[in-house]
């Protein structure tokens, strides 16, 4: 049985002792990282958790690293009819997942939606946090600049961090020349 208050309480230093190039920053950073994820992955079902766990390679009780299974192994393990039906929970675990750190603001989402693709530019529309009006950046090949015509209704702040991601992920789409029609980044804010 999964028991997230104990996991949550364990010593965070235990994994440090004896470990020379330990750092305390990033020992502290991982802990509370740590605790962020624990109680979306406690809140998920038995077979969920099971194949999350094992897929990405840890013990889902004490969260020490284990062995990655493959899909088709966690299929048969679960009694699941195919690995594409264990692929399928394993993903839409990590969106339940992710979903609950949103709402409890831990992340950050951006929505991206390509609105035109011209020899001139390319125009994607951004909304912040699936909420509100979207913005608006336009990418012109000939110069190579990014331009925010209109900011979305959550991204008011002075830094504008949703259009600087969303900057970042348009950036990365035309380098790998996938300017794919729909996107979404999460990110820690």
């Amino acid at each position: 049985m999964f028991d997230a208050e104990k996991t949550m309480n364990q010593d965070p230093l235990l994994t440090a002792r004896g470990n020379p190039e330990w750092e305390p920053e990033n020992s502290l950073l991982q802990s509370e990282q740590s605790s962020m994820v624990i109680p979306p992955f406690a809140a998920l079902s038995n077979v969920n958790r099971d194949i999350v766990s094992l897929h990405l390679g840890f013990c889902e009780n004490c969260f020490r690293p284990a062995e990655k299974q493959t899909f088709q192994a966690l299929a048969l393990r679960n009694k699941r009819r195919s690995a594409q039906a264990a692929e399928n929970i394993y993903y839409r675990s990590l969106n339940q997942m992710r979903d609950t750190l949103v709402e409890r603001d831990f992340l950050h989402t951006v929505q991206l939606n390509r609105l035109k693709k011209t020899k001139a530019a390319v125009v994607y529309a951004y909304q912040a946090d699936n909420d509100g009006e979207w913005g608006e950046i336009v990418y012109d090949w000939k110069t190579e600049k990014f331009t925010v015509t209109k900011l979305a209704e959550l991204d008011l702040t002075k830094s504008q961090p949703f259009a600087k991601q969303a900057i970042r992920r348009i950036r990365y789409l035309i380098l790998r020349e996938d300017l794919r029609k729909k996107d979404q980044i999460w990110f820690p804010l």
